[in-house]
């Protein structure tokens, strides 16, 4: 998928609760999400470098995300909505 629709309104109600990381990791994860067409891997290393984060805090944030916004399935992460 090459776009996708962006509602400001309703990330920013949905993401009022994160850090400036947190949201944007969130759009990463969502960006991942659309261009693979699939549920983000389970595997948290991969899942890490898809995204870029190396840090510590970088990942906790991932961490965080994903069990703010994501469901694991068998399949990967999927996003609650």
């Amino acid at each position: 998928m090459h776009h996708y629709p962006f509602h400001i309104g309703d990330y920013r109600s949905g993401c009022i609760n994160f850090t400036q990381l947190e949201r944007w990791v969130y759009r990463d994860l969502l960006d991942v999400c659309y261009d693979t067409e699939s549920p983000l891997p389970s595997d948290h290393t991969i899942l890490f470098r898809l995204v870029g984060a190396r840090t510590p805090e970088h990942q906790e944030a991932v961490l965080n995300v994903i069990g703010d916004k994501f469901v694991k399935t068998e399949n990967g992460y999927e996003n609650v909505r």
